[in-house]
């Protein structure tokens, strides 16, 4: 989907209030999203501050502690995921939407949010709304190339409002199927019997919705899902999406995606939230004839990344700014590998990557920070990094990366 340069010049009267009318729209979306998100940042809050809190205590045997520990490790993930987004919502503008394909796991993705939305049910003291979830299949790596973040955030807007809308004894329902064995997408979609807008709203509204902005009344109101926005987003995903409603009583939203596999290698590489695969580090990787240097300005971090490389018997250097990075990258041209931490004092990781990557073009760099924009990531590409990890560091992933690069896997 082409950006469109906002020129008022050449719009007439009925577009630029249609234009007018998606922004306000958006907005509200925006405003009830960052809600949403900013509700379930204080739950995880809460979990991390109260399991943390638990492990201090005495009494707790070694089997007990460990499930502390993993509650505050999924809160910490879905806290990191949460702050993302909603950071990515508030800087969005309706023209500068964008989207990243990555290797998605369609059924880790789901499992995700039928899991976020059967505590929410209690929350918003929905209990008795029946949650179902429809896999089309069972396989755990089953991933498509996709915007897994834009996916979540989409499903998750409607089947909040579909929750929104619905009283006890009312049924949600999402999930995915293939189309024609693939060939033809793959199907999403949210549906409820709940929603009290009938057909005849729903097909004004799509097809006509410049009559939405002469009515005194708004009659049709999709509350905090912008199908609009939602729409562009699709699309912007080389898909479709549609609602469907034949009875007074109840909705479907539809979104057909192109079913593109992921490399192989990607999705191998990828998927490391299997417990399956799931192994220590403990001489796990052997690099003690390889040299890394890590710049990180900040100390907790640098020691953090440089006891969990004890395992490896790597040579590691360390960087407390960008200009140290090249200076000790000139001093050491052998470097195999360098995390490059983002921002940084007296020169940041971006020109420190620019600089490096001009004496040596070959030398991988991995960017590690707290990216919570995608034009961030980019930019890090951009600059010259190799690839890009967030902050808090998955040493797993890390490692397993980093032991590609340094193997001349990539």
């Amino acid at each position: 989907m082409k950006k469109q340069t906002f020129q008022t010049s050449k719009m007439t009267k009925k577009e630029l209030e249609i234009r007018l009318w998606k922004a306000d729209r958006f907005n509200k979306l925006r405003e009830s999203y960052l809600s949403y998100v900013l509700q379930n940042i204080r739950t995880q809050m809460n979990n991390i501050t109260g399991f943390s809190k638990l492990m201090t205590e005495e009494g707790h045997d070694p089997e007990k502690r460990a499930s502390f520990y993993e509650q505050i490790e999924k809160s910490t993930e879905k806290l990191d995921r949460l702050v993302s987004e909603s950071l990515n919502m508030a800087v969005m503008s309706l023209d500068d939407i964008n989207v990243q394909a990555e290797p998605c796991f369609v059924n880790y993705l789901m499992d995700d949010i039928y899991s976020y939305f059967s505590q929410q049910k209690k929350v918003y003291s929905k209990a008795y709304v029946e949650l179902y979830l429809h896999q089309d299949t069972e396989k755990e790596d089953f991933a498509i190339h996709a915007d897994c973040s834009r996916l979540r955030q989409i499903l998750a807007q409607l089947i909040g409002n579909s929750l929104a809308n619905c009283t006890d004894g009312d049924e949600i329902e999402f999930g995915y199927k293939l189309l024609d064995e693939g060939k033809s997408g793959i199907l999403f979609y949210v549906e409820d019997n709940g929603t009290l807008y009938s057909k005849e709203e729903i097909d004004a509204f799509l097809k006509e919705p410049e009559l939405y902005l002469k009515s005194s009344t708004d009659d049709l109101k999709l509350e905090s899902v912008d199908f609009m926005v939602l729409q562009t987003l699709v699309e912007m995903m080389d898909g479709e999406m549609s609602i469907i409603t034949n009875r007074d009583k109840g909705i479907r939203f539809e979104i057909v995606l192109p079913y593109n596999k992921p490399e192989q290698r990607q999705e191998k590489d990828m998927h490391d939230d299997s417990a399956e695969e799931v192994e220590s580090l403990q001489n796990a990787f052997d690099w003690k004839d390889k040299k890394i240097l890590i710049a990180e300005d900040v100390e907790s971090n640098y020691l953090l990344i440089e006891e969990a490389l004890q395992s490896t018997k790597a040579t590691v250097l360390h960087a407390e700014n960008g200009k140290e990075a090249v200076e000790i990258f000139e001093q050491n041209p052998d470097i195999d590998l360098i995390l490059m931490d983002i921002k940084m004092p007296v020169m940041d990781g971006l020109d420190a990557t620019r600089e490096i990557k001009a004496k040596n073009p070959d030398v991988p760099i991995i960017a590690q920070t707290a990216f919570v924009i995608d034009n961030d990531k980019q930019s890090a590409m951009d600059a010259g990094c190799d690839n890009y990890v967030s902050k808090p560091l998955n040493f797993e992933k890390l490692f397993k990366n980093m032991d590609l690069y340094m193997n001349n896997m990539v």
